[in-house]
């Protein structure tokens, strides 16, 4: 299934898109602040039970009043879900967040159509609480809270495409089950990815990028940072050298190229690139691997294949 991610923007808000704080003052209340289309921060998505939706599929008919569906406003940066900050009861003038992912009654949203392609987000719960922008405010910063319901334009939120993924998976280990993973939801460049067990979070969710059609050659992108998997690469790291991947922007260099090759029982490998082997290695590819024995610790490698568990991917398809 494809992954769609939106940006949600206030039809009184002046052009400006909800994230939580402010470029590089990241915090939870959810702020409107002006757009910056590449910015994961400000792309969201909806899940409903343990299924990301598209929008299409989450939306009241107009004219409804109670929801079909109810959802949870997942952003993606995070993986953290739009919150009603203190809880229950839900109130008044109660402020917005995001928080991680507990479906909790004041986590649950549901989406109303009220024609011309605008949405009222209301409170799950039977409230009459809306989103709302305080005083109709179109200044970058402003809060958003809950308000009873009114339908004006500060309450109707517009809800446009802002990047799709086709198709995304989940890289598991054969040896240990554990995923592909960003730690701690990093859009830092250089950070150094792990294995992890799997925990729902849009950090191990990863979209395999063909370079051309037909080349075998892959780009493998992190849904949640929007950066690749990179073998770092400068006079202190030539190729053919064990070293843990890490994520970067993607910059066009052979050293963010992989080969996605079967290693048998529906298992693959996945060879770097940029690391094909040479005679100190028997000319075996670096492929990524999952370091065993006493002292290592929980980042992937590339190192030489030897056909063990531990350089063995299973890539899942998204549910």
């Amino acid at each position: 299934m494809a992954i769609r991610f939106f940006t949600l923007r206030s039809k009184s808000g002046g052009g400006n898109v909800l994230m939580p704080g402010a470029p590089g003052n990241i915090e939870p209340f959810l702020r409107q602040q002006p757009s910056q289309p590449a910015l994961p921060f400000q792309h969201w998505i909806f899940r409903e039970g343990v299924h990301f939706r598209d929008l299409e599929d989450v939306i009241t008919p107009f004219g409804e009043h109670d929801p079909s569906h109810v959802v949870r406003i997942v952003n993606r940066a995070t993986s953290e879900v739009v919150d009603a900050f203190g809880g229950t009861p839900l109130h008044q003038g109660q402020e917005l967040q995001v928080y991680p992912d507990a479906d909790d009654p004041n986590q649950r949203w549901a989406l109303f159509a009220v024609g011309n392609h605008e949405l009222s987000i209301q409170a799950a719960v039977d409230t009459g609480l809306s989103w709302d922008v305080p005083d109709a405010s179109s200044d970058p910063g402003k809060k958003i809270q809950l308000y009873p319901l009114h339908g004006h334009a500060n309450q109707l939120w517009i809800v446009e495409p802002a990047i799709s993924f086709e198709h995304p998976v989940l890289i598991r280990s054969v040896e240990n089950g554990h995923t592909l993973d960003v730690p701690e939801f990093s859009t830092a460049q250089g950070k150094r990815i792990q294995h992890y067990e799997q925990n729902g979070g849009l950090n191990q969710l990863w979209s395999l990028e063909e370079t051309a059609a037909g080349s075998g050659l892959f780009v493998i992108r992190s849904l949640s940072s929007n950066l690749v998997l990179d073998v770092p690469a400068d006079a202190n790291n030539p190729p053919n050298k064990k070293v843990d991947i890490q994520q970067f922007h993607a910059n066009g260099g052979n050293n963010q190229l992989w080969r996605i090759v079967d290693a048998g029982d529906n298992h693959k490998r996945i060879e770097s690139v940029f690391s094909p082997g040479d005679d100190s290695d028997d000319n075996q590819p670096y492929v990524l691997d999952v370091k065993l024995g006493d002292g290592a610790d929980e980042y992937v490698q590339v190192y030489p294949w030897h056909d063990d568990d531990n350089q063995k991917w299973d890539l899942t398809a998204v549910p």
